[in-house]
Parts: C-alpha cells; structure tokens; sequence
C-alpha cells in the first residue's frame, strides 16, 4: 500500500484526534475500533488533544500556512502528541491509534478498496436468486454471512448517516449555499470511519474463521464477482487477494512517526478473571475460609471481631466526613 501523501493536506489528523472527545459522538465509539486506552482513559487523552490543538493553534497564529509548510506544522503537533501518548499508554498503543487515523481518515486507497469488499460482501448476503449478477458465495463463507449482514448491508450507510444526522451539531462557519452541508465536518468524518469501521469488522469476521486456504477460496470467489459486477471496468487484482481478509487492523506497514525507544507496554487493559480457573486455584482455601464461622473454638472470638471491624468502619466515616468539611 502506498503511503506517499500521508501528511500531503493533512487536514484529517486533528479532526480524528478530537472526535473520542466529542460528546454527541460518544454513542458511536463502540463501532469505531479505537485502541482499548483511549475508550478507557479519555481524560488522559483529552489533555493530550488539548495540548496539541494548543501547539497547532500557537504554530499557525495569524499565519497562513500552506502547502509544504502546513503540513510540517500538522506533522509536528501529530508526532508530538502521539510520542505523549506513547509515553503516558506504551508504544503499542500510540502506534494502533496512529494506524487507526491512518486507515480510516488518510488512506484512500484502503477507502477505496474497502468500498468494493463491502459491495461484494452485501450481495453475498442478499438470498440467492435475488439478482442476476449474483455469483454464490464460496460454501466456507456461507456460514459466516448472517454475522456481517447487519455490517455491511446496502442500507447501512444510510442507517449511518441519518443515525449521524440526528446528533450532530451544524457547521460553526458560514456556507456558501449550495455548498451547504448540513452538518459539521467532524460529522462527515464520523460517518465515513463508521462505514470503514465495519467492513474491516466484517473483514476479520471472516478472516478469524477461516484458515489460509479457505481465505484464498474467498478471495477468488471475490475477484469473480467484481469481475460480473465491472466487466468494462475491471482491473484483476484490484481487491488485493486476501490481503485484507485479517484480524489485524489495515496499514501495519505505514510508516510511524513514533519513537521506537518508548516502552512497547504501559497500559494493560484489565482481564476478566477466569472464575473456573480461580477456583481450582484458590477453592480449598476458600471453603475453609468459609468455614471458619462454624468452628467451636473460633465463635468466643466472632463478637470481639465485629465489634472492631464496626468501630474501624465508623472511624473511617468519621475521618471522610472530616475531609468534606475542610474541602468544603
């Protein structure tokens, strides 16, 4: 994939950093695969985005940048911010956001590729017989089908929009009338990496539940029915193979502005404990634990014990109340 105009008009990368913050935006950050610290800890990120719409705004000044210039100022107020992010989460965590920008707002020909794999993806879910120039889906996908029809459906960019129209707030500039859009950029963004969103879901849907071989037979079956699709048009290879057919998020080969020296991970989202597990662990210790109530010798001491537990307890509420008061 080509990476050459990554900060060419880079006018996406602050955009994208601020949309995690952006209340009405909120409700849409599940479908959106963002790295798992930045859902987690958005003040933590917040002050990170200030920081950096801080230093863009300090850069520009009454400046009126263009070009080359432009978009050295975005690349260094975007590399500073990731380094701080890295920083603060790891370096794997700063790389999967930056990927994330990348493939969602500054790729276009992952875009466009994209766009394709869906198309196809919604007709191999529409029943057979549905449309002439239909090509049956390979019987290893046909299983997976109900799963991703609610990703990737003829409907759902539209589902998307008018779901996007209804929170989003109107441009805060002035339009030209015919160029009126209706809603803010940040709106147009959102409603693109959601479409984007869930096709690479749909992508790795597919890719977790079929090996190599399997992944190869889907993407003939893929070419094919391009090829019905755009006879005139067609170009082989345009979808990649099964390039895109992955659990990894597209662009892992772009280029990162990170430091490689940053620790690889700060940040460990927490695990959900495996109760079975535990249990075998630890299960002996806690039925004799439990037990310990109905031992003979250890009942003269149960009143003594809840008589200092309740006394800690209310030292405890006496010492918070203290603090309220003071603060107050």
């Amino acid at each position: 994939m080509k990476y050459d105009n990554l900060w060419a008009g880079s006018r996406y990368w602050l955009p994208a950093f601020s949309l995690p913050l952006l209340h009405w935006v909120k409700p849409f950050l599940p479908f959106l695969g963002l790295p798992d610290f930045i859902l987690k800890q958005p003040l933590i990120w917040e002050q990170i985005y200030t920081q950096a719409a801080l230093e863009y705004q300090t850069s520009i000044g009454t400046q009126h940048l263009s070009g080359k210039a432009y978009d050295q100022v975005i690349k260094e107020v975007v590399t500073k911010a990731l380094q701080n992010l890295g920083s603060q989460a790891g370096r794997d965590v700063a790389m999967d956001f930056e990927r994330w920008v990348i493939a969602h707002f500054c790729c276009h020909e992952l875009d466009i590729v994209l766009h394709k794999w869906r198309s196809l993806l919604a007709i191999a879910c529409k029943p057979p017989g549905s449309r002439r120039d239909r090509v049956p889906p390979p019987a290893v996908l046909v299983p997976i089908l109900p799963e991703i029809a609610d990703f990737i459906g003829f409907d759902r960019p539209f589902d998307i929009y008018s779901e996007v129209r209804t929170v989003a707030p109107l441009p805060e500039y002035e339009q030209i009338p015919y160029e009126r859009l209706g809603i803010c950029y940040e709106a147009t963004m959102l409603t693109g990496a959601i479409q984007i969103a869930l096709t690479i879901k749909a992508l790795k849907a597919i890719a977790s539940q079929l090996n190599t071989k399997e992944r190869q037979e889907v993407a003939l079956w893929a070419e094919l029915q391009h090829q019905v699709l755009r006879p005139y048009t067609y170009t082989p290879n345009e979808l990649g193979g099964d390039k895109y057919l992955r659990v990894e998020l597209p662009c892992q080969d772009a280029p990162s502005v990170i430091d490689d020296r940053l620790p690889a991970q700060i940040y460990a989202p927490k695990k959900n404990i495996d109760l079975a597990s535990h249990w075998q662990a630890y299960g002996d210790t806690w039925l004799k634990v439990l037990s310990l109530p109905t031992l003979p010798w250890v009942q003269p001491f149960i009143p003594a014990f809840l008589t200092s537990f309740r006394r800690l307890i209310e030292q405890r509420s006496r010492g918070a109340e203290g603090q309220r008061g003071r603060g107050a």
